[in-house]
């Protein structure tokens, strides 16, 4: 026994040229706490960060909970998206230098609410007769490229937007979407 201890000694004092003796408890104390305190922080940002306005709790006399001004008008800001696709395809022939040339798009309307989506389907047909119109009087050079595509899109847009102000009083659709675009 007396030569298994005297064997720890050697290895600890070929470690150690000065022969002392390294305690190794101080450091792994200090990782301990290192590893708990990042712990706790991170624990402590989750928790308690940027949540305040959701997590309110004031309440109305009648021990209702309130909920801050902020958060009801995000909602309203951000309602859901539901999408009011055009039935069929819009074919339309455009003119090019040479030739006339077949354009065929298909298209979804991006609305924020069931009364916006009731309004574009009952005035489908006049949306369709009117985005017919439009594209009929676009040039085929022009819808080469990606700039003259989203040109005809916001062109679009527009027409959809004015006849369902005209139609409803309110600006119905946010977006026009080109679901397909093909020109032959």
């Amino acid at each position: 026994m007396a030569r298994d201890e005297d064997l720890e000694l050697n290895d600890d004092n070929e470690n150690n040229p000065e022969g002392k003796k390294f305690n190794k408890k101080p450091i792994i104390i200090i990782a301990i706490l290192v590893i708990l305190g990042t712990g706790i922080g991170v624990g402590a940002y989750f928790l308690l960060g940027n949540n305040t306005a959701a997590t309110s709790t004031e309440t109305t006399g009648e021990g209702e909970p309130t909920v801050p001004d902020e958060v009801v008008d995000n909602k309203k800001a951000k309602s859901e998206a539901i999408y009011v696709p055009i039935s069929e395809p819009i074919l339309v022939q455009i003119q090019g230098k040479k030739k006339a040339r077949m354009l065929q798009v298909k298209i979804s309307f991006l609305v924020r609410s069931s009364v916006a989506e009731v309004a574009t389907q009952k005035h489908m047909p006049l949306i369709k007769n009117n985005l017919i119109m439009y594209f009929s009087a676009a040039n085929s050079e022009n819808l080469v490229t990606a700039e003259g595509k989203v040109a005809l899109k916001d062109g679009a847009l527009k027409v959809v937007q004015d006849l369902l102000k005209e139609q409803t009083g309110k600006i119905q659709v946010e977006q026009l979407l080109f679901t397909g675009f093909v020109m032959q």
